[in-house]
């Protein structure tokens, strides 16, 4: 995995350290077409230095179709870089590759010095001095997060022309160019030691804000837990009494305004409480987490079950098309739930008992229709209580 087209970051997985390069391959890539359109602007002020200097047009003909050749090479590579997906393994190998290709162009530029006649011309030199000390700065403010970059750039630019300047300070005891070899030993020191530092700069930053993604990810992941803990029932994983009345409050809003019947059961065990007296507690979370599976496996998709007491459920079931529609789907819970069911070895009768009401028919408020689920709720578990004394 890497990144995607868009230089978005979808490898979370990865380390820091990881994540890290990634992003310091993105941005030197980001940053490489406009730094590229600097470097044929330096090409053309050197070209404009060495005409005027007196170079023959068919030499600076040929250097500056090697400089546009190479321009071309670089913008193909980095266009055919920017549609493929950067990863961890062929970032590094990419980035090694666009700098070999830039080092190449740089070089050009470096060996542009000695493309002078041989008499002596301090302000063409200096003037190719402003230029390629311009062109390493633009590189070193540009490729911040790749040092070793700007710094290839130095040794291929200056360091020809800094070892020129020294060769004719020595050998013509000239002052103007032992000038111009202390400005530029002093300039590269400062700007190399300035890009370094921004450069480490820069990389920690990157570093800072993987961290903080992470730190934001793991408080969002913390959140959702709380958030999930405060809605639901730790032992059914079924939605709790207050995740219930807000979700029960919206379908009811929901079902006023496009004007469909919603219905309300309640549902309560009839004989759990000899469950936890004979067989121990153990047992009876069993029995509440078999009966939750029942519930949510006969459950469709846009309907709700919560567990709101001991032994008490409710469902929420929207899009009826009849209000007698809703006896069926009681139908069908009511025998899943009286259905024996097996603890490990033991098989079990619990039976239940459920209530239903329906919106609008027997009520337009949450309360109005618990209220009447309950009564006949009740009104079954007494049945089914007279039933079995006879």
């Amino acid at each position: 995995m890497g990144l995607n087209s868009t230089g978005l970051e979808i490898t979370k997985s990865l380390s820091v350290d990881d994540r890290v390069r990634l992003a310091c391959s993105r941005q030197f890539f980001g940053h490489a077409a406009g730094n590229m359109a600097s470097f044929n602007l330096g090409a053309l002020l050197i070209g404009f230095v060495l005409y005027s200097g007196g170079v023959a047009v068919g030499i600076l003909a040929a250097w500056y179709g090697a400089v546009v050749a190479l321009s071309i090479l670089i913008t193909a590579f980095e266009r055919r870089v920017g549609e493929d997906t950067l990863t961890l393994d062929n970032c590094a190998e990419l980035v090694r590759t666009r700098i070999m290709v830039g080092a190449v162009i740089a070089s050009l530029y470096g060996i542009a010095t000695f493309m002078l006649p041989g008499d002596l011309t301090p302000q063409h030199d200096t003037f190719l001095f402003i230029i390629m000390t311009t062109i390493v700065t633009v590189a070193a403010l540009g490729y911040s997060t790749t040092p070793r970059y700007f710094l290839i750039l130095d040794i291929v630019c200056l360091v020809p022309m800094t070892l020129h300047f020294a060769y004719i300070s020595a050998t013509y005891r000239d002052t103007y160019y032992l000038a111009l070899l202390i400005v530029s030993l002093t300039w590269q020191g400062v700007v190399i030691k300035k890009g370094l530092r921004a450069s480490a700069t820069a990389i920690a930053g990157i570093a800072s804000n993987e961290r903080l993604q992470d730190e934001i990810s793991e408080h969002t992941k913390t959140k959702a837990q709380i958030q999930h803990i405060a809605m639901h029932d730790p032992l059914t994983g079924l939605a709790n009494r207050r995740h219930f009345e807000e979700t029960s409050e919206r379908m009811l809003k929901a079902a006023e305004r496009r004007a469909i019947a919603l219905g309300i059961v309640m549902i309560d065990l009839d004989d759990f409480k000899p469950i936890n007296d004979n067989y121990g507690h153990v047992v009876g979370d069993a029995v509440l987490q078999a009966i939750a599976r029942r519930l949510q496996d006969n459950l469709r998709a846009s309907d709700f079950v919560a567990r709101i007491g001991g032994d008490e459920f409710t469902l929420i079931i929207e899009n009826l098309e009849t209000p007698g529609a809703l006896s069926e789907v009681v139908q069908k819970f009511s025998l899943s739930l009286n259905s024996p069911l097996t603890v490990g070895e033991t098989s079990l009768n619990i039976g239940a008992s459920l209530g239903h009401a329906v919106y609008p028919q027997d009520g337009s408020t949450l309360d109005e229709l618990m209220r009447i689920a309950d009564q006949r709720m009740y009104a079954q578990k007494a049945m089914h209580k007279a039933a079995t004394t006879r």
